[in-house]
């Protein structure tokens, strides 16, 4: 899975999300899910960077697109965020959990310095199902 290494994405408006026990993946134009990972359960690091812990954890929270005005759980805040898409979506949880942890090295590399969690957004545009990596900038 060929990816380029985390963007800044400067967000101008919140992202805000309704929870759902367990959302169907994005399968139609427009739609969007999200998932959280806490940064800890997914990484321990030492000297030499993030590795992962093990087996991928369930998420922290799961949730779809609130829509404009629509009640949210969740908001991904306006700002800046670490940001990595893909060429192409997972195919199973060892490609994410290979995607999570090139993501993470990738940060700890560069001095990215981050915060919260890790947040797991799938999108369906032009057609298919994209897979975005998420996490807050510090300030």
């Amino acid at each position: 899975m060929e990816t380029r290494g985390p963007l800044t994405l400067r967000l101008r408006a919140p992202l805000r999300w309704r929870a759902v026990r367990t959302p169907a993946p994005a399968g139609r134009e427009g739609a969007e899910d999200l998932s959280a990972y806490g940064w800890d359960a997914l990484f321990a690091t030492g000297d030499d960077g993030p590795r992962l812990r093990g087996a991928l954890p369930a998420p922290a929270f799961t949730g779809v697109s609130a829509g404009a005005g629509g009640a949210a759980d969740l908001s991904l805040e306006a700002g800046d965020w670490a940001f990595l898409q893909p060429a192409r979506a997972p195919a199973d949880d060892g490609e994410l959990l290979a995607l999570f942890e090139g993501f993470a090295r990738d940060l700890w590399w560069e001095g990215s310095a981050c915060e919260g969690p890790l947040y797991v957004r799938g999108v369906f545009e032009d057609g298919r199902r994209a897979v975005q990596l998420w996490r807050r900038l510090a300030t």
